[in-house]
């Protein structure tokens, strides 16, 4: 999977960068949430977003809030990795948009089950896009036809009936 890494610490994030690409994953990496959100508007964003919450410039939850706010329908599944772990912070960043919360420090393998989830659930939101479009397409097509029929008989002159003489 391609795996956005939001950390400002450098070193948190060197690791998790090693730690995912062990795993196979694709990572790429930004210091703060300005950074973040400028990759999840690229052509092609990651799958994936791991972020911190207290970043410099816009802070975890608001990348959260603008990727599912986004008029671009983000299928992106997003991790909350941070020292915050109250329950208050865990309700905030489910309403900001959080898919899956983790506090650190990190479980490598705690982190691994989840990305198994997220690798699942990205895997069936892709399928049903793809499908969608294939039914939005397939409508189309259908209703291609009907317009036509429908304009042709918009399109010959009406006939009055004939009086008859008697």
């Amino acid at each position: 999977m391609r795996i956005l890494i939001v950390e400002d610490n450098a070193v948190s994030r060197r690791m998790l960068e090693a730690t995912l690409a062990s795993w196979g994953h694709e990572t790429q990496s930004a210091t703060d949430g300005l950074d973040a959100w400028e990759a999840l508007k690229a052509e092609a964003p990651p799958d994936v977003v791991i972020l911190d919450w207290i970043m410099p410039g816009l802070d975890g939850l608001d990348v959260c809030r603008l990727a599912k706010d986004s008029s671009r329908g983000l299928a992106v599944y997003l991790i909350m990795l941070t020292s915050l772990g109250s329950r208050r912070h865990i309700e905030m960043a489910r309403e900001a948009g959080v898919d899956d919360y983790l506090t650190k420090p990190l479980d490598p393998g705690e982190l691994k089950m989840r990305l198994r989830s997220a690798e699942r659930i990205v895997g069936l939101t892709t399928e049903l896009r793809a499908a969608r479009d294939e039914l939005s397409l397939l409508r189309q097509q259908l209703q291609g036809p009907t317009d036509v029929v429908a304009d042709a008989q918009h399109a010959q002159p009406q006939v009055e009936p004939q009086a008859r003489a008697v």
